[in-house]
């Protein structure tokens, strides 16, 4: 979860679509106009700032942006004062399903799919406002709770940024992703990312992408929490990456 250390600004508005059917046609009423007046924008174009700053708002896309713009009969206007506007952050390399503080092992023990996806959403709203429009998600300690979360945000009933999401590890027999860590006694038997040769790791792929995934996160190389490889020691071969 990122903390924002700049004032940073996120509006979301609400657009309404209306259309009446009149004598078996259909019209539609002109999309909403909202203007935004601000200190400055930066485009990241690698431009100077425009200051001062309006942005015009057709419907739900960006239609003008400059220095002095007309604003339209019954156009809705935001001033924000000396506020800075700039475009949504991307973040690649998130994992917002789960509440902050809770170690992977307390959760696989402890907590449920449930937990994590609440925590979930909760953390994609916080991460929207705090300017983040899109994040690449890295894998969740639950699978394919993240693959729930991107569609509740999708579907519209959580607020969100875009994720793109991984859905499950794939991770090697004491590899960095092995969840089964514990005693050789104990077992996490919903956790099935796990795979070992060069047919195992293509059965989790498909898999992962049959349930959702946008893209593979593999992990191909000993790391911090690995057992018996040392950290970016190559774990996976060539054969099976």
């Amino acid at each position: 979860m990122r903390i924002s250390f700049v004032r940073q600004f996120c509006f979301v508005v609400a657009i309404g679509y209306i259309a009446q059917p009149v004598n078996g046609e259909t019209h539609s009423t002109p999309a909403p106009v909202t203007v935004i007046k601000a200190g400055r924008l930066i485009d990241g174009r690698g431009g100077d700032p425009i200051s001062p700053a309006m942005v015009r708002v057709e419907g739900e896309k960006i239609a003008e942006v400059g220095r002095s713009l007309t604003v339209p009969s019954g156009a809705k206007v935001i001033d924000l004062g000396e506020a800075t506007l700039l475009p949504g952050l991307i973040d690649l390399h998130t994992h917002l399903t789960g509440k902050m503080g809770v170690h992977w092992e307390d959760a696989l023990t402890k907590t449920t799919p449930g937990h994590d996806a609440l925590w979930g959403a909760r953390n994609a709203r916080v991460t929207l406002l705090a300017g983040f429009t899109t994040c690449r998600e890295m894998g969740p300690t639950w699978s394919y709770v993240d693959v729930d979360l991107r569609n509740a945000i999708d579907e519209g009933a959580v607020p969100g940024p875009r994720l793109l999401v991984a859905g499950n590890y794939v991770s090697s027999t004491g590899g960095a992703g092995d969840a089964k860590q514990f005693s050789i006694y104990v077992d996490v038997p919903v956790v099935k990312n796990l795979a070992d040769g060069p047919e195992e790791v293509t059965k989790a792929v498909r898999t992962n992408f049959k349930n959702g995934a946008d893209f593979i996160k593999i992990m191909a190389t000993g790391a911090v929490l690995s057992k018996g490889i040392k950290p970016g020691a190559q774990q996976y071969s060539d054969a099976e990456i």
